[in-house]
């Protein structure tokens, strides 16, 4: 998921629907050395993350988890420590440890990387939830 089903709590939501003991695999996503933001939408994705109680942290806590200031307007975002809180914060294991990231690798797609390189973004996105 991207920040934004990560905020609305696509996790959650999708472990309430599944009984019994849960696992997740985190897919290849965009690391947070390439994943800039503006400071406003960060305030936003960590209230809302506390709004919805997605995590056992408070603001400040999460702040300092998930995002690391560049300057005084942007900073970096660490979905996959977000997805990662998440998870623990249900209860779930997550059995992946290392997580390729989708703009590094020219094999992935990644909206971001198509629309620095200047190419036409196409959207693809898949996410696959798995009930066995």
């Amino acid at each position: 998921a991207g920040w934004q089903g990560l905020t609305n709590g696509i996790i959650k939501k999708t472990a309430i629907k599944f009984h019994g003991q849960k696992k997740a695999v985190i897919g290849a996503c965009i690391s947070k050395q390439n994943y800039e933001i503006d400071l406003a939408l960060a305030d936003r994705i960590v209230k809302k993350v506390i709004e919805n109680q997605l995590v056992d942290l408070n603001y400040d806590a999460l702040y300092s988890a998930i995002i690391q200031k560049q300057n005084t307007e942007k900073c970096y975002i660490d979905i996959v420590k977000l997805t990662h809180l998440q998870l623990a914060f249900l209860s779930i294991e997550c059995l992946s440890d290392k997580i390729a990231c989708s703009y590094d690798k020219t094999d992935l797609y990644s909206y971001r990387a198509q629309t620095h390189a200047k190419k036409i973004a196409t959207g693809r996105m898949a996410t696959v939830i798995v009930r066995y």
